[in-house]
């Protein structure tokens, strides 16, 4: 957003109120469009937009070229579109879904590697539910990588750090309560468990 003073042009319509707005006034450059500064505004909420406050495109312009853009606000781009799990900003344009997630195109990408993703690609998905390439998957053929995690069933490459316990191998963000999903001391592999196989803390095996 650019509060805008210059003359050129001198006279614009106002995207708001359809009224004049002159060089001389104080007003909003957005999308290659002007408004009054008293009237930029969320379209939905008609909360004042203010310098330095974030804002897009309403969502719905994106479906129709025919419409004149739109300013929204953050809080209701995120409440209509919800937002990428990769990088927590509202989902807008080409979006994928995985394995009930929804992210960016250009956020889909390998959990472990960060190499880029289609949806073409062989993958699976870690404790977390995000996508892991068929390289980082099959690491584990390799004769330095010592196994397959426990939780995630995901390999664990040669260079990942690892929890080895009475359980089993451990991705590093895997060592964690099952339950409450608390994470234990990476040093520490002694833990609960109540069926013999999923790591617990001692506060969830007391109330289990």
């Amino acid at each position: 957003m650019a509060v805008d003073n210059d003359h050129n042009p001198e006279e614009v319509a106002c995207q708001a109120c359809g009224g004049s707005v002159l060089a001389s006034h104080n007003r909003v450059l957005a999308f290659g469009l002007y408004w009054h500064e008293e009237h930029w505004a969320c379209n939905t909420c008609g909360t004042s937009i203010h310098k330095g406050d974030e804002f897009f495109q309403h969502a719905a312009d994106d479906a129709d070229a025919h419409t004149p853009p739109r300013p929204q606000c953050g809080q209701c781009c995120t409440a209509l579109v919800g937002n990428c799990v990769a990088c927590t900003k509202p989902l807008r344009g080409r979006v994928i879904s995985f394995n009930n997630k929804s992210m960016h195109r250009e956020c889909f990408q390998c959990s472990r590697c960060q190499a880029p993703l289609t949806e073409g690609n062989k993958l699976t998905a870690s404790r977390t539910g995000h996508p892991v390439c068929e390289k980082c998957t099959t690491s584990s053929a390799d004769h330095r990588s010592p196994g397959d995690c426990t939780r995630c069933k995901v390999p664990i490459a040669a260079t990942d750090k690892f929890a080895r316990s009475a359980l089993g191998l451990f991705h590093q963000d895997c060592w964690a309560c099952v339950q409450c999903d608390r994470k234990f001391v990476f040093e520490d592999t002694r833990v609960y468990t109540k069926d013999g196989s999923n790591p617990l803390c001692q506060g969830c095996i007391s109330r289990a």
